[in-house]
C-alpha cells in the first residue's frame, strides 16, 4: 500500500456546539464515504485544551483535494464549517498503517 496524504486540521468548537458536531460527525463521513469509499481513513481526536485535531489520511492527496473542491457532494460539511473555527491545517505524508514494525506490534531489529 502506498503512503497516504493526511489532512492534519486543527479547530475549536463554538460555544455550545461540541454536541452538534458530534451529532453530526457520523452523517459527515457517511456522506464522503458514499462518494469516495475506501480511499480514506478519519479520525477527531478531543484535545485537553478544548481544541480538536481532525484527520483524514486520504490514498492521495489529489484525491483529498478534489473532495474537498467537491462541497455540493457533501452538505454537512457546510454545517460542520458554521460551528468550528479553524485554527490551522496541514498536510502530512503518512506510511501506510500496517507497514512499519511499530505499527504490526513486531519488534525492529
Amino acid at each position: 500500500m502506498a503512503d497516504e496524504a493526511v489532512e492534519v486540521v486543527r479547530i475549536r468548537p463554538q460555544d455550545g456546539a461540541q454536541e452538534r458536531l458530534r451529532a453530526i460527525r457520523e452523517q459527515l463521513v457517511a456522506e464522503y464515504e458514499r462518494h469516495w469509499p475506501g480511499q480514506f481513513r478519519t479520525r477527531l481526536l478531543e484535545l485537553e485544551d478544548g481544541t480538536w485535531l481532525d484527520l483524514w489520511a486520504w490514498s492521495s492527496r489529489e484525491l483529498a483535494e478534489r473532495a474537498l473542491a467537491e462541497e455540493e457532494k457533501t452538505p454537512t460539511f457546510g454545517e460542520w464549517r458554521t460551528l468550528v473555527e479553524p485554527l490551522g491545517f496541514d498536510w502530512a505524508v503518512a506510511p501506510a498503517w500496517g507497514t512499519h514494525p511499530a505499527s504490526t506490534g513486531e519488534v525492529a531489529s
